[in-house]
């Protein structure tokens, strides 16, 4: 059975992401493992950035995110998305990283 948990900025997690994402979203600009935390740092202190991830056996192989659009200039505009690598898809893992997400999109 699949754990939902915080994602944790530490390179395991990061370096885990990276194969999901260009798995989940072939066409879009490649994300690296040492691209992503500076992304993060730079993201505004007081604007939301909350992932969660799916883990089978020890194994991340799902990811959701909710991030607040600051660039936007539209208060309280998040943007949630959810990536499952393309082998798991059939567990249905992407209902519990939903509900993970929209609890914590709820509570802002």
């Amino acid at each position: 059975m699949h754990a939902i948990r915080l994602f944790k900025s530490t390179e395991e997690d990061y370096v885990a992401l990276v194969p999901i994402y260009q798995a989940a979203r072939p066409d879009d600009p490649q994300f690296t493992a040492e691209q992503w935390p500076e992304d993060d740092t730079e993201w505004h202190a007081n604007a939301l950035n909350q992932r969660f991830v799916a883990e089978l056996d020890d194994q991340i192989d799902g990811i959701s995110g909710c991030q607040e659009e600051y660039w936007q200039n539209q208060a309280g505009t998040v943007h949630i998305d959810i990536d499952i690598h393309p082998d798991y898809r059939k567990h249905h893992v992407d209902q519990s990283l939903f509900v993970a997400v929209r609890f914590l999109d709820a509570t802002v």
